[in-house]
């Protein structure tokens, strides 16, 4: 499997998650901020593939951030919709005077999509000759873009069969 083949797969299941409005690789073309849907995920380059000539086997490692600008928090009997969007910002959450309720309800929303994406990355296994979710890691992170956007990043760590190694093989008994 490539990297090009995990990247469409997160394209994939990103798409597919009813919440998820935006799967960004980074590309040039993808660079306007003003663009992104929030929340959003967004793969972090580089990443590293370590390969094991011996085994074929592959271990790619890659990070992706999930950021969201809005969750739903309960207060009383009410459940007030908390946005970080400062353009749109309703007056509501300026009668909340909690900063640490409100970023720790975006970053439980941002925690909840990153579980639900690595289940179903995890459930996908099946679907390929060799892709097997080795490990996973969610940390939290601050308020950036101007305190527009919260989140948590998640490390990946996928073993995925290596197509290169027979190709090296191939290519190198041509040529010698």
């Amino acid at each position: 499997m490539e990297l090009t083949e995990v990247l469409e797969l997160l394209q994939t299941l990103c798409a597919a998650h009813p919440d998820i409005k935006g799967f960004y690789t980074g590309t040039t073309s993808q660079h306007d901020d003003n663009n992104i849907q929030y929340p959003a995920v967004r793969v972090v380059f580089p990443t590293t593939i370590t390969p094991n000539m011996e085994s074929g086997v592959s271990t790619l490692k890659i990070n992706l951030s999930i950021r969201v600008n809005e969750a739903s928090i309960p207060m009383g009997t009410q459940i007030i919709n908390v946005n970080l969007n400062y353009l749109t910002e309703n007056n509501t959450i300026n009668e909340i005077n909690n900063d640490i309720a409100l970023e720790n309800a975006l970053r439980d929303k941002a925690t909840r999509l990153a579980i639900h994406l690595i289940k179903w990355i995890e459930m996908s296994e099946d679907n390929y000759s060799y892709f097997k979710l080795l490990k996973s890691y969610i940390s939290g992170v601050e308020r950036s873009e101007a305190d527009f956007v919260t989140g948590v990043n998640v490390a990946l760590e996928i073993a995925i069969g290596n197509p290169y190694i027979c190709e090296a093989e191939t290519l190198f008994n041509e040529l010698f």
